[in-house]
């Protein structure tokens, strides 16, 4: 499994889901005695936000070099809630964002899955 590819100064991500040991995180697990309690989108999206961060600054960059953005999600319901966490994220900077609706995820209670294009500086030379 990869996560990342580095093509000259873009580094690409794929796949980023919000998994701990090959399942989705407990904090966007939605409890069955309080279904409406909490906005699981956003402690998925935090998570995979956190695990993008990690690669950008092993590959050279910072996640707020990101050119593109894609989110598949199950329900565009979510979108309002993901927008808030990119715009803690950017400091409210534009977003090159593209959200896509898909019927389902291959982890079980998944929401959203994300895709990232992000610029590295200077890394045309590597």
């Amino acid at each position: 499994w990869v996560s990342a590819v580095k093509c000259g100064d873009l580094l690409f991500l794929s796949g980023l889901m919000a998994l701990e040991g090959g399942r989705l995180i407990d904090e966007a697990r939605i409890d069955d005695r309080q279904p409406f309690y909490g906005i699981p989108v956003k402690a998925e999206l935090r998570s995979i936000i956190r695990q993008a961060e990690a690669i950008c600054r092993a590959a050279g960059t910072s996640i707020r070099n990101a050119g593109r953005i894609q989110q598949f999600h199950t329900d565009l319901a979510d979108l309002t809630a993901a927008s808030e966490v990119w715009a803690e994220t950017m400091d409210n900077a534009p977003l090159p964002l593209s959200a896509i609706e898909v019927a389902w995820l291959p982890v079980p209670g998944a929401r959203v899955q994300v895709d990232l294009w992000v610029h590295v500086p200077g890394g045309e030379k590597s």
